[in-house]
């Protein structure tokens, strides 16, 4: 595994749009390493028991057909309102 440098630090902050001093590159080039450090064990598990996450691309969702339907009318939409006025929906003013 690689060692990680303080130009590594640097250019990490400068991606991540963040500021570090210069007393934080050691500290922080420590915690990274130990995360690395920590995704490369992670590397050597075992996995192969483990059934993919994912669902089997030959299934195929089940798909309505497409049927063309007459749109309602005015006249049967604003049978519906509580109110109407002038052909449209009627409702109570809310601004003052």
């Amino acid at each position: 595994m690689s060692t990680i440098t303080k130009g590594d630090v640097r250019k990490i902050a400068m991606l991540a749009q963040i500021r570090v001093e210069e007393s934080e590159l050691g500290t922080i080039m420590q915690e990274i390493s130990s995360i690395l450090t920590f995704v490369g064990k992670l590397q050597q598990a075992d996995c192969s028991f483990a059934h993919d996450a994912i669902s089997d691309a030959t299934q195929q969702t089940p798909q309505r057909l497409d049927i063309v339907h007459l749109a309602n009318t005015r006249e049967e939409l604003l049978a519906n309102a509580s109110e109407a006025a002038f052909g449209m929906f009627s409702v109570p003013k809310v601004v003052e």
